[in-house]
């Protein structure tokens, strides 16, 4: 697996995650993610208060091209940030083929495993990029008030490795813009994992959440 290839984090990601919110270390700008300690199975830990604000989402226009753009070319590659993240999270080494455009390529076949559907898959056309928090939710959850950089800088983030992930396309699609008061992945065994992210995507950027996507949290945590 390569360096950043998906490694589902335990609960106590999000414990380690709330403590720094706790300390009052919560930035837009993603911090330099420190590894979690390790806490036996075992343990069981109490559902904390939500660690992100509650505030009803703002009925504000969303455009994703002229909002966020596209996926930026990285530094010193041929490929893009989609290009990257199918990199990175391959199990093994990609194939990459060149595109008609000089200089360009991209990502045709590798083995990405879909924590939505539990699911290995090995062509580029079968997967797409997950936001973790899409761009809508994000926008009309605080994000229409930034920069159109902070907003750019938000849709191409590998500063942190779940802020964007490889999926099924097609589940991607079943998931949308809606939050866990809406949609929880298929594999129930990842739901704990996937609230934690969702909880830690919000912190680091400072966005809001409503009360329904709060309640959903806090039942899917009490399982955990």
């Amino acid at each position: 697996m390569s360096e950043r290839g998906y490694r589902a984090p335990r609960m106590v990601l999000f414990f380690f995650g709330l403590s720094l919110i706790i300390a009052g270390c919560a930035t837009r700008q993603p911090p330099i993610k420190e590894p979690a300690p390790t806490v036996p199975d075992s343990v069981t830990l109490a559902v904390p208060p939500i660690p992100v604000p509650i505030e009803p989402e703002a009925d504000v226009e969303y455009i994703r091209g002229t909002h966020y753009g596209g996926w930026r070319r990285v530094d010193g590659q041929c490929y893009d940030v989609r290009g990257a993240v199918l990199v990175e999270e391959s199990l093994i080494p990609v194939t990459i083929e060149p595109t008609s455009s000089p200089s360009r390529c991209r990502v045709v076949e590798g083995q990405w495993y879909d924590p939505y559907t539990d699911q290995i898959y090995t062509s580029a056309d079968d997967v797409e990029i997950d936001h973790f928090v899409p761009l809508k939710e994000a926008h009309r959850s605080g994000a229409y008030a930034w920069s159109d950089e902070e907003r750019r800088a938000y849709a191409n983030d590998l500063s942190y490795e779940h802020h964007l992930i490889a999926v099924y396309g097609s589940e991607n699609g079943s998931k949308g813009a809606r939050d866990p008061a809406k949609w929880l992945p298929p594999n129930t065994a990842f739901h704990c994992e996937y609230v934690a992210i969702w909880l830690t995507v919000k912190q680091r950027w400072s966005l809001t959440m409503d009360e329904a996507e709060a309640a959903a949290i806090r039942e899917v945590l009490s399982g955990c």
